[in-house]
């Protein structure tokens, strides 16, 4: 799972590198310039975050139906434990 955090932050850090290598690090003086950075981020990264959240989402729910199928069998085990403990039981008392 820490793999994936470590895309994400590649993945984050590679349009924040260029943009700032092509258009200068500081603080601009026109409301257009912030505009324009602000488009570019969520052009580029909300695609990029998306998918990543898409790819987190199937591994989720894979984690959880091999849990659901572990727990199921589990169950059934348990369950036909407590009938044959019932059954012997129960034989027990009546050959007496």
């Amino acid at each position: 799972m820490t793999k994936w955090f470590g895309g994400l932050f590649v993945v984050s850090a590679i349009p924040i590198v260029f943009y700032f290598y092509t258009f200068g690090l500081g603080l601009w003086e026109r409301n257009e310039d912030w505009a324009y950075l602000g488009s570019f981020f969520g052009g580029v990264l909300g695609p990029a975050f998306t998918l990543m959240s898409v790819v987190l989402l199937v591994l989720t729910l894979r984690e959880t139906r091999g849990s659901n199928k572990l727990l199921a069998i589990h169950l059934l085990f348990l369950f036909s434990y407590r009938v044959t403990l019932w059954l012997f039981k129960t034989t027990a008392t009546t050959k007496r």
